[in-house]
């Protein structure tokens, strides 16, 4: 079941990838770009985007945003790169407490915090926005034996 999601992943930040008039590994500065234009769209919804690239920017960050949080759960990650997303129970569903435009912010804020990491691919420079702002509460400690 991991591997399946672990290819659904890798098919995910591969069809990302194909952007016209960009590298084929997408990194921060191409995540920070299109975060900037999501954050603008949510900003102003009633309003047409000042570009086709926008408008595609906007999909490419929530895409990316959206696989993370989707698959991450399902997926053995590195403590380091591991977050915790509050959640409120609705009925039987489980919520997302920061909203798309939260969640959306909190990677922009990070890649504008860390302009030295804007190398690093796309989907790690989330988990690690995630990892920063939503570290997860520490285990408890092992009695002693």
């Amino acid at each position: 079941m991991q591997l399946r999601w672990g290819i659904v992943l890798v098919g995910v930040v591969l069809l990302g990838t194909v952007m016209a008039g960009e590298e084929l590994r997408p990194n921060g500065h191409t995540l920070l770009s299109a975060c900037t234009a999501a954050l603008w769209g949510m900003e102003h919804p009633l309003h047409d985007f000042p570009s086709s690239q926008a408008a595609y920017y906007e999909g490419y960050c929530l895409g990316v945003i959206g696989g993370i949080t989707s698959l991450s759960p399902h997926l053995t990650l590195s403590p380091s790169l591991t977050y915790c997303l509050p959640y409120q129970r609705q009925g039987d569903t489980l919520v997302t407490l920061p909203s798309r435009g939260q969640l959306v912010g909190v990677v922009q804020r990070y890649l504008q915090a860390h302009p030295e990491r804007l190398q690093s691919p796309d989907f790690a420079l989330v988990l690690e926005a995630f990892h920063t702002a939503f570290p997860c509460p520490p285990s408890p400690a092992q009695p002693p034996r």
